[in-house]
């Protein structure tokens, strides 16, 4: 009975979500006007390729217990998830110099990438954090002042997991300053170093710009005519998070002003097309919290049942499977709850903080 509940709800919140929808702004068949893509490690929709699920999985941080991580990879692996993306910090990398590699944080990467390759999952990482030595003061969020830095490091990794990390993301949501405080003009010089250099560190990987916060055509447009032709030569995928507004809201096409909410890819991939980028476009985040409301609890930080969590993530991967042909993939998050004082920050996982599984993590193997 219970099952049977679930389904109507996620056939209901479909119906909702479509009957509020506009004709699609921009449908897959543009793809065979451009120029083919590169290896092939990330087929849209359009293509004929099912959608790609993927995990946001935190399996670097210091104080997960190795065999938690084999934990989390098993039950990844068993709910049908193909994709796992991992923070990657440069400042941890490289916390001693541009010339040093700490091996205790490559041990950990190591085991990550190569526990996922495994269990038969592909590794997007995203590389991020500004170590104290290539900054001029700041914190992790600030650029680095030399970008042949930035680069280096970039090359050193993408050599080392060259075969075994299929894309890899430069910087995340830059378009806040709680992630990058730089204007576009300074990511798109960082993303124009550390592109090239994967580029020839691994021909093969792909390259993805910064998972916007909510969708951003304006930031991203910035971006790309400060990249000028170059774009066309290293951007292989876009990434947005279109988290919902508020937050315990069901999936919806409905754009919101601020970027929230599945329509928001729509204006992403027209501002690709006006620069004339056929790339695929990503779900880089995407999830809801589970814990409860108070009287005052603001929009943004709203939490969801955990019934509600699994059928809202249904329908989201439904709706952008079937409405938004452009879309290679979607990555859940997160992987895990975790122990922190912001209740909503730490319960958007798909696994309690005891790892045992919630309704969400059953639903991952339908469309991918």
């Amino acid at each position: 009975m219970r099952r049977a509940v679930f389904a109507a709800f996620v056939v209901m919140l479909l119906a909702v979500a479509c009957s509020t929808a506009q004709a699609p702004a921009v449908d897959g068949t543009a793809d065979t006007t451009g120029p083919a893509p590169r290896p092939d490690v990330l087929p849209t929709v359009a293509s004929g390729a099912q959608l790609a699920v993927g995990v946001n999985a935190h399996l670097l941080w210091s104080e997960l217990r190795p065999r938690d991580r084999e934990r989390i990879l098993d039950a990844l692996a068993g709910a049908g998830v193909r994709w796992l993306r991992v923070d990657v910090g440069w400042a941890s990398v490289q916390e001693e110099g541009r010339d040093t590699a700490a091996q205790w944080y490559l041990d950990r990467l190591d085991a990550t990438v190569d526990g996922a390759r495994e269990r038969g999952m592909k590794v997007w990482a995203m590389l991020w954090s500004t170590p104290a030595w290539a900054r001029d003061g700041g914190d992790l969020t600030t650029p680095p002042e030399d970008h042949a830095d930035d680069a280096a490091a970039a090359a050193l990794l993408a050599s080392r997991y060259a075969g075994r990390v299929s894309v890899w993301e430069l910087w995340n949501e830059a378009n806040t300053q709680g992630f990058f405080a730089g204007s576009p003009a300074d990511y798109a010089a960082l993303f124009r170093a550390g592109a090239a250099a994967v580029r020839a560190a691994d021909p093969a990987a792909w390259v993805s710009t910064a998972g916007t916060s909510l969708a951003d055509p304006g930031w991203l447009d910035a971006v790309l005519d400060d990249l000028g032709g170059d774009a066309a030569r290293l951007v292989d995928v876009v990434s947005v998070h279109p988290y919902p507004v508020p937050a315990d809201a069901a999936p919806a096409i409905t754009t919101d002003p601020a970027g929230g909410n599945l329509g928001g890819l729509d204006r992403t991939r027209e501002v690709l097309l006006e620069h004339g980028l056929y790339v695929p476009v990503v779900v880089g985040e995407l999830g809801w919290s589970t814990h409860p409301n108070a009287a005052d609890t603001p929009q943004e930080s709203r939490g969801v049942t955990g019934d509600e969590q699994a059928a809202y993530l249904a329908a989201a991967l439904q709706l952008v499977a079937s409405r938004f042909p452009y879309v290679a993939a979607v990555f859940v998050y997160d992987d895990r709850d975790t122990d922190t004082d912001d209740a909503h920050q730490a319960n958007f996982g798909l696994l309690t903080r005891d790892l045992e599984p919630k309704a969400a993590l059953s639903v991952l193997g339908a469309t991918g």
